[in-house]
């Protein structure tokens, strides 16, 4: 069979799977055991397994409970609640201070938790409420969060820089 064929064949499969909502990780890995079977035959039988045991002993995994670990223990003990209090206290006086303040904190935030996507999520849970209940407008402030979180994926460190320099063997 052409490569070209069993790449469409791949792409169209996982459309159609993805369409039925299942979770992503089970579409892309259903469909990538399949196709390991069908053009290897009983070899492609063990290699989900034996993939799955080797990312279990690569250490660079250790980073990523880690830094989901530090995000959660951010959010949940309510120091990025006194962060952002700290921020409006120093910054409240300035026009568009508090603003500013919530584009460095989800920075922040995005670097520490090292996606982009808790940042965003944690800032507009803390910071939404209270930059509403001062006045601002609702699209500047999601426009403020979108920003923010958009510079924690270039703060190092990040889980995207971790796994990079660690398949490319660079420190």
């Amino acid at each position: 069979m052409n490569v070209t064929v069993i790449t469409i064949i791949m792409f169209v499969s996982m459309m159609a799977l993805l369409i039925t909502g299942r979770q992503v990780f089970l579409i892309v890995g259903a469909v990538a055991t399949i196709s390991a079977i069908a053009l290897w035959g009983t070899g492609g039988i063990m290699m989900p397994h034996f993939n799955a045991i080797g990312m279990i002993y690569w250490d660079v995994m250790l980073s990523f409970p880690a830094f989901i670990f530090m995000g959660y223990m951010l959010a949940r003990s309510g120091m990025a609640d006194a962060l952002y209090e700290m921020i409006y206290k120093w910054m409240g006086g300035i026009k568009g201070g508090l603003g500013m303040g919530s584009i460095g904190i989800c920075a922040l935030i995005g670097a520490v938790q090292g996606t982009c996507v808790s940042g965003q999520v944690a800032m507009g849970l803390i910071a939404l409420p209270s930059m509403l209940k001062r006045n601002y407008d609702k699209r500047i402030v999601t426009g403020l969060m979108q920003v923010g979180g958009g510079l924690g994926p270039v703060t190092p460190p990040i889980l995207a820089f971790v796994l990079y320099g660690s398949l490319a063997e660079v420190p």
